[in-house]
């Protein structure tokens, strides 16, 4: 359920010497459970703005039909997925915005 890359920091802020599952006591799972709910992890870099995975901005969607796609200000123009100023979680929301809005400017 976690990212490969936090298990290490995990075990090393919370201390738990299992090596293994089985290994696990009520008294390691608790060090475990809090160092997951108060993991701490310091920002040293990032990759800059052409690494960026979200960025935000982009057509106010006020300025559309919701219903159409279609711009409230210029008819006849419709706009669909990262071109408007929608953003959201990672794991396919982005993705799942980008086809609704694609078919109902299709549609429309």
């Amino acid at each position: 359920m976690l990212n490969k890359k936090l298990i290490n920091i995990i075990l090393k802020q919370s201390k738990c010497k299992a090596k293994i599952e089985y290994e696990l006591n009520r008294k390691e799972i608790g060090k475990l459970v809090y160092a997951i709910k108060n993991l701490k992890l310091s920002i040293n870099d990032t990759k800059g703005f052409k690494g960026a995975e979200v960025a935000t901005g982009g057509i106010d969607t006020t300025e559309i039909n919701p219903k159409t796609m279609e711009s409230k200000l210029v008819p006849d123009l419709y706009f669909a997925g990262e071109i408007l100023d929608v953003d959201g979680d990672r794991g396919g929301f982005n993705f799942h915005f980008a086809w609704v809005s694609g078919l109902r400017a299709a549609r429309n």
